[in-house]
């Protein structure tokens, strides 16, 4: 009971006559003290969390740090809160409240110790014991948990984004940045987990059952308020074609390429994750301005994504950029445009960026060209005219030989058929003074052509 009376006067101190009220309350009625101590707990944790609220509120504005939910931002909000951040370095001193032993990392590409503790996450080389990579909880912007395509057995690849790091902005100068974490983890009990929050998972049901499961309660525990670990719903996007190496599976991602680089794309419920090569990319939706489809052809499209770190969506400063992920299956389409619809992602595929350049009414004639296709149409009627004068020539020479004329030809050509080698060059004679005739034609028509062009003119 004295305990119970110092936690009250602690809690009560800034109020001594209601302390003293409450002390007596105590003495009288001695069965309720855990009610008393339980009032006296809550009442100092509140204010607890008021005096930090208060010590935020008095820092200076670039050092704040907003709580917001990430449908809830726009992006000059989002940027503003990256920009602003100030990080630092995960601790490597402070012992685990759970370790996960050797797991598969892809970034860094190694196999290490999961130690999870009161201020963030390390992996640690179980030979060295040198810290090779971490983050604070406070520092986490998003964390991903989705399922490793193209795998007989199903795995999960956990993917942890801190500030600066999600791939789409560059960090701030003389920044200490975390990298990105990526590790997987199998579908079955965690057997080499061990730690004192271990033995509180256990008192939770289910809690313990696979790695999945130990690390979304893990996540949730020590995530700041307004985090939580994002999975994919398969009310919100599942791939046509299916998993290819599980059957009974549903398939979350699309197979996409990003330049010369094959990777996937998630469609989840706070955003788009590209993934698995470094640099892996995560869109928020406050992130994205615009989407866009191109080169939409039989068999695939492309889908471009438009981001701005701007507040105004339509900025015309420069400072948009597009990501083009091209080869998607057509069979996506259907389910990635219900995608971008029912989150309300803007379609840009038809706006005036994109569009055929139109040609001012002004400048088309009744005949249907403009005023610079003038000359090619002019040098074409020329064209016809001495091709139509060329013909009648022809005609009336023709008329003037009658059929004996005609009958002339094929003699000569019948005789032309018996090879004399004495007449060889008389024969070349003949065939220069025939070109030479060619060339005069041509010339002439060349010069019929240029006076035509000039008639018309």
């Amino acid at each position: 009971m004295a305990d119970a009376a110092a936690l009250i006067g602690e809690a009560f101190g800034d109020e001594p006559a209601l302390a003293s009220s409450i002390k007596s309350a105590l003495t009288q009625t001695p069965q309720y003290s855990a009610l008393f101590d339980a009032i006296a707990h809550y009442v100092l944790s509140q204010k607890s969390i008021a005096a930090s609220v208060k010590a935020e509120n008095d820092r200076p504005p670039a050092k704040k740090r907003r709580i917001e939910e990430s449908f809830a931002r726009t992006p000059n909000d989002r940027t503003q809160e990256t920009m602003d951040r100030t990080m630092t370095l995960v601790d490597s001193t402070s012992p685990p409240v759970l370790t996960v032993g050797d797991l598969s990392f892809s970034i860094p590409r190694k196999k290490l110790r999961l130690e999870f503790t009161k201020s963030g996450l390390r992996g640690r080389n179980p030979t060295s014991s040198a810290v090779e990579c971490g983050v604070n909880w406070a520092d986490v912007e998003h964390a991903v948990l989705v399922p490793l395509p193209e795998k007989a057995n199903r795995q999960y690849n956990l993917c942890i984004f801190p500030y600066h790091a999600d791939g789409l902005y560059s960090p701030p100068q003389e920044a200490s940045v975390p990298d990105t974490i990526v590790f997987t983890i199998p579908d079955a009990a965690p057997r080499a987990a061990d730690g004192p929050e271990m033995v509180e998972a256990a008192k939770v049901a289910g809690t313990t059952e696979t790695h999945r499961s130990l690390m979304l309660w893990m996540f949730d525990r020590h995530l700041p308020r307004g985090k939580k670990v994002t999975e994919p719903d398969p009310d919100d996007f599942v791939s046509a074609l299916g998993e290819a190496h599980r059957k009974d599976e549903k398939a979350v991602h699309v197979k996409a390429f990003r330049g010369s680089k094959e990777g996937y794309l998630f469609f989840l419920p706070t955003g788009i994750l590209w993934a698995f090569k470094k640099p892996l990319l995560f869109f928020s939706f406050a992130t994205i301005v615009s989407t866009s489809y191109t080169s939409v052809l039989q068999r695939t499209f492309n889908l471009n994504l438009t981001i701005s770190s701007t507040s105004s969506a339509t900025s015309e400063s420069g400072d948009v950029t597009e990501w083009e992920f091209s080869m998607i299956d057509q069979a996506d389409f259907p389910g990635i445009d219900a995608y971008i619809k029912s989150h309300d992602l803007q379609d840009a595929s038809m706006a005036e960026v994109r569009r055929a350049k139109k040609v001012p009414a002004a400048s088309i004639d009744p005949k249907g060209a403009s005023p610079n296709d003038a000359e090619p149409r002019e040098l074409a009627k020329a064209m016809a005219q001495m091709r139509s004068k060329k013909a009648s020539n022809k005609l009336n020479d023709g008329e003037g030989k009658g059929e004996g004329g005609f009958q002339g030809e094929e003699d000569s050509e019948d005789e032309g058929e018996d090879y004399d080698p004495g007449s060889e060059g008389q024969s070349e004679g003949s065939g220069s003074s025939s070109e030479g005739e060619e060339e005069e034609e041509e010339a002439e028509g060349e010069g019929d052509e240029e006076e035509a062009v000039e008639e018309e003119q």
